[in-house]
């Protein structure tokens, strides 16, 4: 990472579909149809009623076909569904004022949209030993680890790897090391995440918001739901730089009760009722809103645990409905086929299904 330290490191909610559509009603006068007795000497050749009859049959089957057309809606075509994968790699590493290294989107970015993906050169666990890992590698991997800042003032292969390497997870003490993205510097109001997917063994990172071309591309490699000055001296303690984004340089006592907040509030979701569980989510969701955090796992959770408060409450249209959100939510910050976004699916269809139904 560069001197800003560089660590690097959904389904759609409510589809409308038509209800059934009832077939319209085909009223034929009975004047239409019906034949005027006359006498047995008078009575016409039954040629002489062919063409009227028929006449009258087309008039009533047009009228059907018209009728059919009119109560019929227009069959929009359905938008095919986005690929979250097309705009992989469209960004940029460049020079920065004041920062370093960092990376710069070459393109538009929806929330959801993949940036980048790389499988680490190094995987960190508590038992495993980074020197011996360093030295397996290739020359030119050990070259772009070297590469890589060092915070410290003499750089080693430890304080590289203590500088760029990402957690596996929130909490996780297991770290990878990818250089490429290790060049995504951080913010307190990222507008990407990361992630790492285990079944591919590559870390992601996805839009968590619109990016628009030309704008730097960041991740927050710290928990950013804390005060500033706990960010600050967490950033300066493990990364050694002073964070400059637009959070720590407007953050006023205000925005350190709401990044507080939102951290109490996660934590005591699991232990609370249903009915105040679920009024904490709805908190904990507007919070992210007014502190302007696009981070969409922690927004798929939040909505995963109102889809368990409503499921206890016995409410499946309330479950379906958070369920479907938190799916949206989990599909943009971690990719549509990860296991949390399955499992909102399958609340979605069948909230009775969830484990906590009336429990």
């Amino acid at each position: 990472m560069s001197a800003a330290v560089l660590f690097a490191g959904q389904t759609p909610a409510g589809c409308l579909w038509p209800g059934p559509r009832s077939a319209p009603a085909i009223n034929v006068h009975a004047s239409m149809i019906r034949l005027r007795r006359c006498p047995q000497a008078a009575l016409p050749s039954p040629d002489m009623f062919l063409v009227p009859t028929l006449a009258v049959a087309a008039l009533a089957l047009m009228q059907l076909r018209s009728d059919e057309s009119a109560a019929k809606p227009l069959q929009q075509p359905r938008a095919p569904a986005r690929d979250w994968r097309a705009k992989l790699g469209q960004f940029q590493v460049v020079a920065l004022p004041g920062k370093g290294l960092g990376a710069v989107a070459l393109c538009r970015f929806e929330p959801g949209d993949l940036v980048a993906e790389e499988a680490p050169l190094l995987q960190l666990t508590q038992s495993g030993s980074p020197a011996e890992q360093f030295q397996s590698l290739s020359a030119e991997a050990r070259q772009r680890i070297l590469n890589l800042s060092d915070f410290a003032a003499e750089k080693t292969v430890q304080g590289i790897l203590d500088t760029n390497c990402f957690q596996k997870g929130l909490g996780s003490e297991d770290r990878v090391l990818c250089p490429t993205l290790a060049r995504f510097n951080h913010s307190c109001v990222p507008n990407c995440q990361h992630v790492w997917d285990s079944d591919a063994a590559v870390m992601r990172i996805l839009a968590s918001t619109e990016v628009v071309a030309g704008e730097e591309l960041s991740v927050d490699y710290i928990d950013v739901r804390q005060s500033r000055e706990q960010r600050q001296a967490l950033l300066s303690r493990k990364y050694g730089f002073k964070c400059t984004c637009a959070s720590c340089q407007s953050a006023d006592e205000e925005s350190d009760r709401r990044r507080l907040s939102m951290a109490r509030i996660d934590a005591e979701i699991g232990s609370a009722s249903a009915e105040e569980a679920l009024r904490l989510a709805q908190r904990l969701l507007r919070l992210y809103d007014d502190e302007g955090l696009h981070l969409q796992a922690l927004r798929g959770r939040a909505a995963l645990d109102a889809c368990a408060a409503c499921a206890k409450r016995g409410d499946a249209q309330e479950t379906a409905a958070w369920a479907s959100r938190a799916a949206e939510s989990y599909s943009r910050g971690l990719g549509p086929g990860h296991e949390l976004v399955r499992r909102a699916l399958v609340y979605a269809a069948s909230p009775e299904s969830h484990r906590s139904w009336r429990r």
